[in-house]
């Protein structure tokens, strides 16, 4: 079997799935686990089922695991594992910032003794709705809390359906989802920094956002979707007035400055027209005069 070292210079084994279920694991042995196996870059399944001895404590040092940027595990198994809100609140917070863990498994019976406060705990964790940054920064990899048909999470609660949406798109489709369902009209403050350069982009974000209307909560009509893109893009040109005089006056003056260029190009054109007519005439003149010497000269033969 082959290892690796890890940093406390244990030898983590390189395996894909560790089975630790029924072994009357502590909190003391779940740290020392977690530190062991925050080197591991294999790891994708961990089972710590039916270990009662875990408290809430114990819970918050896998943050060691789940933090770790060699971390690949996707599925962790807790059931029977006495959870409570503690609990519930420390796995919500090692699981902030982890992109890889998708099912979070535990059984019917601890899920019973969470409360609203535990579910919240984790309903924040998927969508933080304290800012526009932080729906971004939350967790939009989890898909599955408790058991396979989700029963685990009470029905109307948020969380079920950031689960859905975690499970039904992309990262970047999903973090724009929550921020439509939870921004009805978006705060544009944080981005009048970047002036009017940044307008493109919130035009091109609400018209990439026109698929994700049937995701949200509340459906909303295409005609109510643009309102609230109109409206957003009204009160950030609104913020910077004298920017958008400028940019106007600005490309007005680019209008002015091409036509005078087009009006000089056609006065050279004309000019060079006006020069090849000249040379033209001269040519007509010496021969007009070439002619009359001519003339005059065969007037005088005759007479002779």
């Amino acid at each position: 079997m082959q290892s690796c070292t890890s940093g406390c210079g244990w030898v983590v084994p390189c395996l894909v799935q560790l089975d630790l279920s029924y072994n009357r694991i502590d909190d003391t042995g779940l740290e020392a686990l977690a530190s062991s196996l925050a080197s591991s870059t294999t790891l994708k399944r961990l089972n710590l089922s039916s270990n009662t001895f875990i408290t809430s404590s114990g819970l918050r040092s896998l943050s060691a695991l789940l933090h770790s940027e060699n971390c690949i595990l996707e599925d962790l198994h807790l059931e029977s594992v006495p959870i409570g809100d503690d609990g519930a609140d420390a796995l919500a917070a090692g699981l902030t910032g982890n992109v890889s863990v998708k099912r979070l498994m535990f059984s019917s019976d601890v899920a019973g003794s969470i409360t609203e406060l535990g579910w919240s705990s984790f309903s924040r964790l998927l969508c933080d709705t304290s800012s526009i940054n932080s729906i971004h920064k939350s967790n939009h990899t989890l898909e599955q809390i408790g058991d396979t048909v989700m029963t685990a999470v009470p029905r109307g609660h948020d969380l079920r359906h950031y689960l859905m949406l975690n499970k039904s798109a992309n990262l970047h489709r999903t973090a724009q989802i929550k921020i439509l369902m939870h921004n009805i009209d978006l705060d544009i403050e944080p981005f009048c920094v970047y002036n009017l350069t940044f307008l493109p982009l919130l035009v091109h974000w609400f018209e990439s956002g026109i698929l994700c209307r049937n995701h949200l909560k509340s459906k909303e009509s295409l005609r109510t979707f643009r309102s609230r893109k109109l409206s957003v893009v009204y009160k950030f040109v609104r913020s910077m007035p004298m920017l958008v005089a400028d940019a106007h006056w600005n490309r007005m003056l680019g209008v002015v400055h091409l036509k005078k260029k087009m009006i000089c190009e056609k006065k050279d054109i004309i000019h060079e027209k006006k020069r090849k007519l000249d040379l033209e005439l001269q040519k007509l003149n010496a021969d007009a005069q070439r002619l009359g010497e001519d003339e005059m000269s065969l007037l005088k033969r005759v007479r002779h």
